[in-house]
């Protein structure tokens, strides 16, 4: 085994697809129409994307993480084993709270006694976002100043 993700497929990518309309929609409480007028496409568009009749065009991709922030489309990047990283990441605090928060927050999440047992619910990970967020903006920072052979 090579380790290599398997090759993305047209409907694997319509799913992606799918599943980050419905969760923006879902997320900040918006109709197709509204959801279009964001993305500068129209509501049928969201529409057919959401039930996977037609693909999302590069561009609108690239207005979703335009609009609603570095790491939205992460879903879709998955099918080739990528992320989305911010050019030129900025974290103005120390790295480290925000790292040993995100990994309290697992260990939390991971014990005997939680909601999961050793397994995280979706409920504990959703909670559990906002901490996981601060922690990727942190290492993408950290990342950034060394591809820069930059201190931090």
């Amino acid at each position: 085994m090579s380790g290599r993700l398997a090759r993305p497929t047209q409907n694997a990518y319509r799913q992606r697809c799918a599943d980050v309309i419905r969760r923006l929609k879902l997320e900040h409480g918006l109709t197709n129409e509204e959801l279009g007028d964001r993305l500068g496409c129209s509501d049928e568009t969201i529409s057919n994307v959401e039930n996977m009749r037609t693909n999302l065009n590069p561009v609108t991709l690239l207005n979703i993480d335009f609009e609603f922030g570095p790491g939205t489309i992460d879903p879709i990047r998955e099918l080739s084993g990528t992320r989305g990283v911010p050019v030129g990441a900025i974290c103005d605090t120390d790295a480290l709270p925000a790292l040993t928060a995100s990994v309290h927050s697992i260990a939390q999440a991971r014990a005997p006694a939680s909601p999961g047992g050793a397994v995280m619910t979706h409920g504990e990970l959703a909670e559990m976002k906002p901490v996981l967020r601060e922690a990727i903006k942190s290492l993408n920072w950290l990342l950034d100043r060394a591809e820069r052979g930059e201190a931090a």
